[in-house]
């Protein structure tokens, strides 16, 4: 389950997906390239959104 939230699973997967795009290799990606694109997205805005959070919060409270 840990493993669903790495971004680094969905970026191997990514280039897993570009490298075997047409081959009958194709079958060791997991999800599809936007299907992956899409999810490094949604968990870079949301790392950023969280890291900006705490940044400010601790700013705020020196």
């Amino acid at each position: 389950i840990l493993s669903k939230l790495s971004p680094l699973r969905y970026a191997v997967d990514l280039a897993r997906g570009v490298f075997y795009a047409g081959s009958p290799d194709y079958r060791v990606v997991l999800a599809a390239p936007l299907v992956n694109l899409g999810i490094i997205a949604a968990e870079f805005a949301g790392f950023l959104i969280f890291g900006t959070v705490l940044f400010v919060r601790r700013e705020r409270n020196r």
